[in-house]
């Protein structure tokens, strides 16, 4: 239930990953909902109970979840469908969005950890949402993408290069191409399984 999507609730969902993961894990973290920038460029996450008014008590900073990210052992997908979610990790010197990301997203895949993040866009346009889709374009496609339509080779599994390709294109069919989602693979991680069996083959 989105009421129970607390402030405290979120801070508890990550420390149980945080003290569940283990090296042989694949770690997935979905986040979705609004976000905002405060005056000095910083994100946070407003979960349920959040006061735009006062950011620090009720909101979820960003660090709270990348400092995360970067220590969790194995494999980590983080999947960000928030609005201006390409924005998470601060523009406060409002340079060229792409850049920003690629700074935030260098410190993480120094850490050695092989993370992925997908947002639901760009830092400088909305992540869409309509009724008939029931949730937003970028959750929509994902869910569709592991349920099975993003099994492209046929072999009954979704990896997440397959998974990013579908996501891409359907986010753009969805939205008419005002919505374009950002992935992040770092180079050392080689592509990996995020559905098998039913659930790829949509069973």
């Amino acid at each position: 239930m989105d009421a129970q999507a607390s402030r405290d609730a979120v801070l508890d969902g990550l420390d149980w990953i945080g003290k569940e993961s283990t090296q042989r894990d694949l770690s997935v973290i979905f986040i979705a909902g609004h976000g905002v920038n405060d005056d000095q460029g910083n994100y946070y996450f407003l979960p349920a109970d959040a006061d735009p008014q006062g950011l620090r008590r009720s909101a979820v900073r960003w660090n709270e979840v990348s400092d995360l990210v970067k220590n969790l052992p194995g494999k980590v997908l983080l999947l960000v469908d928030t609005c201006h979610s390409g924005n998470v990790f601060g523009d406060t010197r409002r340079r060229a969005v792409a850049a920003d990301i690629t700074a935030a997203i260098k410190t993480l895949v120094d850490a050695g950890t092989g993370q992925v993040i997908m947002t639901a866009a760009t830092g400088s346009t909305p992540s869409l949402e309509d009724p008939a889709w029931g949730h937003g374009a970028f959750t929509a496609a994902l869910l569709e993408g592991l349920k099975g339509k993003a099994d492209s080779d046929g072999d009954g599994s979704v990896t997440i290069k397959e998974l990013d390709l579908y996501v891409t294109r359907r986010v753009k069919d969805l939205t008419n191409g005002r919505q374009k989602p950002t992935t992040i693979i770092p180079s050392s991680v080689p592509d990996f399984a995020v559905a098998t069996g039913a659930v790829a083959t949509g069973r």
